[in-house]
């Protein structure tokens, strides 16, 4: 079981302690005691307006954090109206304050250790337009947004809405369980209405286990109809896990299908109408993606774009899409998306701010699970990026992000998954098979997966008896009924392949 719930419960109140108090309508006491005088702005000094929206206020300050410590230039010197501009030009979620004191030994704690981890700078970097003010030589923004103690980082939506706050200096690890989910837009309230759907999805899995399967589809619907109402944050937590739920409970029980599919039908009607939300949207494609049919969410797509080519929904529509437009071969659509290399980049920087920690973990063998799936989520996603280039005819990018990927997550896994999407261009090159070679010998021949993917290369560069000889090899080592259904579909293609080879 993982330790982050009662982690973030344990230290809520050390956070608290582990921060230099201030005056809430003053802050500018940096290390003093609660007691001491605040100091007075000159009097001379006409202090500006207040302005009519406090979250739009100017946020440049005087002191520059980068000099207080190695690893924070990600910091950027902008206003608070620039950090939100830029927030909603980079299709950022969320806009970090950092207010800090330098003579707050805890902001200095802060400032060493979480904000220059490795982790937290993925993050921030990643998902967030990160700026900083020094109570010391800015008054406004500390006032409006009632800072009672240093360090306190807010989060802000890129509209401006505050989302949530830590108060204090939380370790690395801390910090990013709680970031993540504050820039997904979840704050305590949301987080906590999380834990109760997880609690109610259990007690569906656990009502399926024991056969009482009305009253699992009534916990079920619950979980997905109360997640859709919350956020799309909420529903990707939970929904998705009852839509999983749903589908497989559909496949024996008329009334588990029919509630699902009512649910499809009014979601893809507000798509169809335009007055669908974004959990409308992901209600769509994460029912066909679990039922098996990603065709129907790429003609409803389609459908869509035809009519209404502005609607606002379209651009993450496609983003939810990427895998079918990849499976498609409409490689210049994907490409519009935005700058390739970017994403890529962001690709990257995320597997290092959400790899599992041990630490998470009481249990070292669940880590190492954790760890695996995360890492095989990667190398595929990696994958179908290498495949998008080699679509572009980017050969040179291809190849480079190739390289990088084995580095990140070597294995025969993601020789594999680079190897398979060569093969799914249709024209997989030498490095492809050489990759496929290298995946096989990694596991001494005995996976019938990569055995599907060299074979299957092997018969397109037109070397189908090797093909042929390396397939029936591993049928006589297949063990599971799987592995050999996907064998003997290989073998046949490959020898219908073979015969106008031979006739030619």
């Amino acid at each position: 079981m993982q330790r982050r719930q009662t982690r973030w419960l344990a230290g809520a109140l050390a956070l608290t302690l582990s921060a230099c108090h201030q005056n809430a309508d003053q802050p500018n006491n940096g290390d003093k005691a609660d007691t001491a005088e605040p100091a007075q702005r000159p009097e001379e000094a006409e202090p500006p307006e207040p302005p009519s929206k406090p979250e739009l206020a100017s946020s440049a300050a005087a002191g520059d954090l980068r000099e207080q410590a190695d690893g924070l230039d990600y910091f950027l010197d902008l206003s608070l109206n620039e950090a939100l501009a830029q927030a909603k030009a980079q299709d950022k979620k969320a806009v970090l304050i950092y207010f800090f004191s330098k003579r707050c030994s805890a902001s200095r704690t802060m400032e060493r250790t979480t904000l220059a981890d490795e982790s937290v700078v993925a993050l921030l970097k990643q998902d967030t337009i990160p700026i900083w003010v020094d109570n010391e030589e800015q008054w406004m923004l500390p006032s409006i947004y009632r800072i009672a103690a240093v360090p306190t980082t807010v989060f802000l939506r890129p509209d401006g809405a505050e989302i949530e706050r830590v108060v204090g200096a939380p370790g690395p690890e801390d910090f990013v369980s709680l970031a993540s989910d504050y820039i997904r837009g979840q704050d305590d309230v949301d987080i906590a209405r999380v834990r109760v759907l997880q609690a109610r999805y259990s007690l569906a899995r656990a009502l399926v286990e024991k056969a009482r399967y009305d009253e699992a589809l009534t916990e079920y619907l619950l979980v997905l109809d109360e997640s859709a109402k919350a956020s799309q944050a909420t529903f990707e937590d939970v929904g998705a896990w009852a839509i999983q739920g749903l589908v497989w409970l559909g496949a024996d029980h008329d009334r588990a299908a029919t509630a699902l599919q009512s649910r499809y039908d009014a979601a893809a009607g507000r798509l169809l109408s335009g007055d669908a939300t974004g959990v409308d949207l992901k209600m769509v494609t994460t029912i066909n993606h679990n039922a098996g049919r990603a065709a129907d969410s790429l003609a409803l797509y389609d459908q869509v774009q035809a009519e209404r080519p502005g609607d606002p929904l379209l651009p993450e529509w496609q983003g939810q899409l990427f895998d079918a437009l990849l499976d498609a071969g409409r490689y210049e659509e994907l490409a519009s998306q935005g700058d390739l290399g970017e994403r890529i980049e962001r690709l990257f920087s995320g597997a290092a701010a959400h790899m599992p920690s041990p630490e998470d973990f009481d249990d070292p063998g669940a880590f190492r699970v954790a760890n695996e799936q995360y890492e095989r989520y990667f190398a595929n996603r990696g994958a179908r990026y290498y495949q998008l280039l080699l679509g572009l005819g980017d050969v040179e990018s291809a190849e480079t992000l190739a390289e990088r990927l084995v580095e990140a997550v070597p294995g025969a896994g993601t020789l594999n998954n680079l190897a398979w999407a060569g093969y799914i261009t249709g024209n997989p090159s030498e490095k492809d098979l050489e990759r496929a070679h290298l995946a096989d010998q990694l596991v001494f021949g005995g996976d019938a997966a990569i055995t599907d993917t060299l074979a299957r290369i092997l018969a397109v560069r037109g070397q189908h008896e090797k093909a042929i000889k390396l397939v029936e090899e591993g049928l006589r080592v297949a063990r599971t009924p799987q592995d050999l259904a996907v064998l003997r579909k290989t073998l046949s293609e490959i020898r219908i392949s073979a015969k106008p080879a031979e006739e030619s």
